[in-house]
């Protein structure tokens, strides 16, 4: 076991050895390499590095495009009256003025018409007239028929009220009555029954004293006597109670009959005064909603469709087209196309005569889909012409058709590459559809410190700088780092806008970028 333990350390120790070597010559080789880059370098930075002192260069760019000369507006003239042409006054290359008459055209249908409209109005008016005339009639009516209608219903309610008025005074009355009566019959009862007491204890004095009579003894005769007397004034007490009592009784029984019969006349008056009441606001609502209807039918012809509506916007179509039976030129310029001639019968709508405006003249060019999202409105062109034997004349471009279609300009210019622009130019003696050439200054930058723009590099803040060289005593160059600004890129030139070089300034070419500030180098004379 310790034999193969053993065995096994020295088949690891072997291995080990082999690794050592292999990573010993691999840094053997990569030291030499190194050696060898520097070396290459260091031969490259004395014999690869060439300077050249910085100028000011043109860096302006343009593109030139192809196009045909055209007004600065094209006018379609057209007119909304349709006939038979009875005159056409210009022709093509004619030069016109604003409101000179170009083209008359027949009017007679169109007066015919008129003529019919208006007596079609004039018949539906009067028509409409007695209409309204007949519903305000009808209002009158209904308002009158309800003013006297609701005077009647009124004289109702105040008879109504009035007899309930009085049915209650009534009422009132004798439930007064009857109350006096009632507390007069409670005292005449009280004294019936007080009367009928007394009388009935003197009739038993009476009979008590009759028991005790004894001719022969003068005072019960006496007693007798004065307890008749006594019986006899109360008798006649009593009497009068007595009648007193049922007269009163009958005077209240009377007046309950009364009273029930006073209020229920009460309640009928009363119930007729709300059925009155209620008949007037019936009446009311109803007359209101027969005035009302006949009302709200005169309101809304203001807010209906006039019957004659239609056919006042149809005459009033007819006095416009017969107005533009007469068509003048709506504006000054040149005639450049005539698509009507005398005698043609005329299509409301279509195109007559083309009128370019020759104030200010236009040159459309195509332009190339790699070129269209380089232009810009503003930008100034040079433009020229064979007519005028390559003459430069200053434009601006004023509209970039950046849509394409066939159309480019629309019915104005019809582009070939689907892409166009407008450069407006001072007027010329150049004329309309004439072949013309356009320089578009895209960047002008006539003077501007250039560098190449692939000597161009950036420190580790992003901040673009480039190496130039000045010149040492010994005959060699020592290399400096000098910050710029970089502006517009053109071609192999880049714009410095700022930083730290100046015109005359040496350049060190290096494009293996291997100088450093600081760093010697000698002059190449090599040629790239």
């Amino acid at each position: 076991m310790s034999g193969e333990n053993s065995g096994r350390k020295k088949k690891i120790i072997k291995i080990v050895g082999i690794v050592a070597a292999v990573v010993i010559l691999i840094i053997i080789l990569i030291t030499s390499a190194i050696k060898k880059l520097s070396d290459k370098a260091s031969e490259y930075m004395d014999e690869g590095i060439m300077v050249e002192e910085v100028e000011v260069r043109d860096l302006s760019d343009s593109i030139n495009l192809s196009g045909t000369v055209s007004g600065d507006t094209k006018t379609n003239v057209t007119s909304v009256a349709g006939g038979k042409i009875l005159g056409v006054n210009v022709q093509l290359g004619d030069v016109v003025t604003k409101g000179t008459t170009i083209v008359t055209i027949d009017t007679t249908d169109i007066q015919e018409q008129i003529e019919d409209l208006k007596n079609a109005i004039k018949s539906t008016n009067a028509i409409s007239d007695n209409e309204k005339k007949q519903k305000k009639q009808s209002l009158d009516e209904a308002k009158e028929d309800q003013k006297k209608t609701l005077e009647a219903a009124k004289k109702v309610i105040d008879k109504a009220e009035k007899a309930t008025s009085k049915a209650k005074d009534t009422y009132q009355n004798l439930s007064n009555n009857y109350n006096t009566k009632s507390e007069k019959l409670t005292s005449a009862e009280k004294k019936y029954n007080t009367c009928k007491s007394e009388m009935e204890q003197a009739a038993s004095g009476v009979e008590k004293a009759n028991k005790a009579l004894n001719d022969e003894d003068y005072q019960t005769q006496l007693a007798y006597d004065n307890a008749v007397a006594l019986y006899t004034t109360k008798k006649d007490a009593f009497d009068l109670a007595l009648e007193e009592y049922t007269s009163l009784k009958s005077e209240v029984e009377m007046l309950k009959e009364q009273i029930e019969a006073a209020k229920e006349s009460y309640e009928m008056a009363k119930e007729s005064q709300q059925d009155a009441t209620a008949s007037y606001n019936e009446t009311l609502i109803s007359t209101n909603r027969s005035v009302q209807a006949i009302q709200n039918s005169i309101e809304m012809e203001q807010y209906e469709t006039s019957s004659t509506k239609d056919m006042q916007k149809q005459l009033t179509e007819l006095q416009k087209q017969l107005e533009n039976c007469i068509v003048k030129a709506p504006c000054d310029g040149l005639v450049t196309a005539v698509n009507i001639s005398t005698g043609d019968t005329y299509a409301p709508g279509t195109p007559m005569v083309t009128i370019e405006g020759t104030n200010t003249l236009k040159v459309i060019v195509d332009v190339q889909e790699s070129d269209i999202l380089k232009l810009e409105e503003g930008m100034k062109a040079i433009v020229t012409a064979p007519a005028l034997e390559d003459e430069e004349i200053q434009g601006t471009v004023t509209r970039v058709v950046k849509i394409k279609s066939q159309g480019g300009m629309g019915d104005y210019y019809q582009s070939a590459t689907g892409y166009s622009a407008e450069i407006t130019i001072e007027n010329t003696k150049l004329l309309v559809n004439m072949s013309a050439k356009a320089k578009i200054v895209l960047y002008s930058r006539p003077a501007a410190l250039a560098v190449p723009y692939d000597l161009v590099q950036y420190d580790e803040e992003n901040k673009a700088y480039i190496m130039t060289a000045t010149k040492n005593d010994n005959g060699k160059y020592t290399a400096h780092k000098t910050k710029i600004k970089v502006g517009q890129e053109l071609d192999y030139y880049v714009e410095v806008t700022g930083g730290d070089l100046k015109e005359g300034d040496k350049l060190a070419i290096d494009y293996s970028f291997s100088l450093n500030d600081g760093d010697e180098f000698t002059e190449s004379n090599y040629e790239y």
